[in-house]
């Protein structure tokens, strides 16, 4: 009896080491647990957004952060605008216009006053050979004898509108021969093709001769004959057209001719852009 009850301490410290060794193992398991939850999750799974979009295989910024976009806008923008240089407006001294009703409105109400003028009512490439014109000095002249009198720096053409109900190949022909012609009699000179001014929507909707869309055809067609070096082509549409392409009717009185305040807007418009030409053709030059 004595000597169990001498060895019930050992059994209780027995007892106890054990238990001390269990807790120890746990709290082991518990940290390589805890461990591999921290490797599974400082990795976040891919998804779609993560990789940029492509277009032939040059790839996009998909999810930049915001300020990324904004760093490197402000690196990529220039240290300060570059600023455009102004032209002046061209004078119209030495120039000649050439064309119908309209560029008869441009003679009239507009601004060119130092501009000659070879322009006639129902004026077209088929009967200028033979139209005689009263000109200033000169007297009643075809457009060979002024071209053989007057030597010009610009030549300014506005035709066709009066001649689209002939064939469309017979029209051109006689435009290109014209073209031919001021060339032949006047090299020195640029020679600027004007696309014919639209008529209204509802003059166009309503003729199935004289409408836009032959128009802008027969336009093209003309533009095509410049060259850029010395034959150059203006579309002065886009100041009067409307939404549809048309000739305004607020800007216009009969659907086809401009109210007379609008060849002064014309006239401004016509000596900026010619600004323009004779400026850019002089860059090229000093090049």
């Amino acid at each position: 009896m004595l000597c169990l009850h001498h060895h019930r301490p050992i059994a209780f410290l027995l007892a106890a080491a054990l238990l001390l060794a269990a807790a120890a193992g746990y709290c082991r398991y518990i940290h390589s647990q805890s461990a591999d939850l921290t490797i599974t999750m400082a990795e976040p799974p891919r998804t779609i957004s993560d990789t940029p979009l492509q277009i032939d295989d040059h790839p996009i910024i998909s999810q930049t952060p915001a300020q990324y976009i904004i760093q490197a806008a402000e690196n990529d923008a220039p240290e300060s605008p570059v600023p455009e240089v102004p032209t002046a407006p061209a004078s119209m001294e030495n120039c000649l216009l050439i064309g119908d009703s309209r560029t008869v409105g441009l003679q009239m109400f507009g601004t060119l006053g130092d501009a000659d003028f070879f322009a006639s009512t129902g004026l077209g490439p088929q009967k200028i050979g033979s139209t005689c014109i009263e000109m200033d000095g000169l007297g009643k002249l075809t457009l060979n004898d002024l071209l053989a009198c007057r030597t010009y720096e610009r030549i300014y053409l506005m035709l066709g509108i009066n001649d689209v109900g002939y064939p469309t190949g017979s029209t051109l022909k006689k435009y290109a021969a014209l073209v031919d012609q001021i060339r032949a009699a006047q090299p020195n000179a640029l020679l600027i093709l004007m696309g014919n001014l639209h008529v209204s929507k509802a003059w166009s909707d309503n003729d199935s001769i004289i409408n836009n869309p032959v128009l802008d055809a027969f336009n093209a067609q003309t533009a095509a004959l410049a060259d850029g070096r010395t034959i150059f082509y203006l579309d002065p549409n886009p100041l009067f057209d409307d939404t549809d392409g048309a000739l305004s009717a607020e800007k216009c009185t009969d659907g086809a001719h401009l109210r007379p305040h609008y060849y002064i807007e014309w006239s401004q418009w016509l000596t900026a852009e010619s600004g323009r030409l004779l400026s850019s053709l002089q860059g090229a030059d000093a090049q």
